[in-house]
């Protein structure tokens, strides 16, 4: 079992990921270019692996359950840069070993090139929805 911060992690990672995947499956053939596919894979893996850490830990602890939202924005936002920087780390290291493929271009062309500039977009979304919660509740709470 996952726990919402995994089952949010997987959510994070996969939705602007799968239309990357999709695509490169309808163009390239993964027996003709599996090693183009790696980056796909680690993180398909690191994103699965931390998200049941996540679960586990919050079965264990309950952080998330006993967190308002200040405290679960750092915790989600900290948990999607790990995972991030693990993936980037983990891709880098297996490029390094010529373990990973392009798609016959070059990595400035990967959908990987997306990982840091996403993790700045969900820490601005972040902010501008918990701002939006905030106001609404204190509205709400003046109408009542």
């Amino acid at each position: 079992m996952l726990g919402k911060p995994g089952r949010y992690l997987l959510i994070m990672t996969f939705w602007w990921m799968a239309p990357f995947l999709l695509v490169a499956l309808a163009r390239f053939s993964p027996a003709l270019w599996p090693l183009s596919y790696v980056p796909f894979l680690v993180a398909v893996a690191v994103t699965l692996l931390l998200s049941a850490l996540c679960g586990r830990l919050e079965k264990r602890h309950g952080y998330w359950r006993r967190s308002g939202f200040g405290k679960r924005y750092f915790l989600l936002n900290g948990w999607y840069a790990l995972n991030v920087g693990l993936i980037l780390a983990v891709t880098l290291t297996l490029d390094y070993f010529h373990l990973v493929g392009y798609f016959n271009g070059d990595p400035e062309g990967s959908f990987g090139m997306l990982y840091l500039p996403s993790v700045l977009v969900y820490l601005v979304l972040g902010l501008i929805l918990g701002v939006a919660r905030q106001v609404r509740q204190a509205r709400q709470g003046r109408a009542g």
